[in-house]
C-alpha cells in the first residue's frame, strides 16, 4: 500500500467474526495483495457485540462507516472476509464512475449457487414456523460479463460505494432482514443505483448452509 494523496483515497471495510476464520490466511493475504494505491484495510471483529446477527452486522458497518467519515475517505469498498476478489477490484470498480458498484459473487447452497444480485421481486419461506420475504437473485445465465443495474440491490460482499452516497444515506440499518438490504433501499430511494460489474466473479466461500445457522438463532 502506498498513500498518495493525489488519487482518490479508499477505505476497505471488513465486517466479521471468528467463523470465518477458516479462509482467514487467503483472505487477508489477498487484502494486502490489492494493487490500487492509496488504500485502507479497517477490520471490525463482531464477536463480543451483543444481540443478533442483524444487531451485530449493522453495528459492525456502523463502525466502519465512522472510520470512513473521520479518515476523509473518497470511496468505501466493503468486503466481506470470505470472499477473495481479484488484486485490481478497487480500480475495475472506480473506472466505471458509478456511485455504487459491486463484484459479483455467488451465493446459495453449496449445489446450488446462484449470484448475489436481486431483481427486486419476492419470495416468501416459512422458518421455525413464520413466514418470512426474501429477494429473489438473478440466475447465473443471465450473466453477460457487463455492467447491469440490480434493482434489488447486490449485497455488501465487494461493494465500492462513493462518499456522496454517505451525505444522503447516513447510516446502515436493519428491520427484519440485514442492513445490505437495507442499504440498497435506502440509497436507490435517494436516487442511486446499485450497478454491479458480472465480468468480475469472485470467490465466496461462504454457503447457505453456514448462513442458515446463523440466523436461524435470531428467530
Amino acid at each position: 500500500m502506498i498513500y498518495n494523496h493525489l488519487i482518490p483515497k479508499v477505505l476497505v471495510g471488513v465486517v466479521t467474526y471468528d467463523g470465518k476464520d477458516y479462509c482467514k490466511e487467503e483472505f487477508e493475504k489477498r487484502l494486502n495483495e490489492l494493487t490500487y494505491e492509496n488504500y485502507k484495510p479497517f477490520t471490525v471483529w463482531t464477536n463480543d457485540f451483543k444481540g443478533n446477527s442483524r444487531e451485530r452486522i449493522t453495528k459492525g458497518y456502523n463502525i466502519v462507516l465512522e472510520e470512513f467519515r473521520l479518515g476523509g475517505y473518497d470511496y468505501l469498498l466493503t468486503l466481506e472476509a470470505d470472499i477473495i476478489p481479484p488484486k485490481y477490484i478497487i480500480e475495475a470498480l472506480m473506472d466505471y464512475n458509478k456511485k455504487i458498484c459491486s463484484a459479483t459473487y455467488m451465493i446459495g447452497f453449496k449445489n446450488d449457487r446462484h449470484p448475489c444480485i436481486f431483481d427486486g421481486s419476492r419470495y416468501k419461506r416459512k422458518i421455525k414456523g413464520r413466514w418470512e420475504s426474501f429477494l429473489n437473485t438473478m440466475n447465473a445465465k443471465e450473466l453477460n460479463g457487463e455492467l447491469i443495474h440490480a434493482p434489488g440491490g447486490s449485497g455488501l460482499g465487494c461493494c465500492l460505494i462513493h462518499k456522496d452516497v454517505f451525505k444522503k444515506v447516513k447510516e446502515f440499518r436493519h428491520e427484519q432482514a440485514h442492513c445490505d438490504t437495507y442499504f440498497h433501499q435506502d440509497a436507490q430511494k435517494e436516487g442511486f443505483k446499485s450497478m454491479v460489474d458480472t465480468g468480475i466473479i469472485c470467490k465466496h466461500y461462504g454457503t447457505a448452509e453456514e448462513w442458515q445457522e446463523i440466523i436461524a438463532k435470531d428467530f
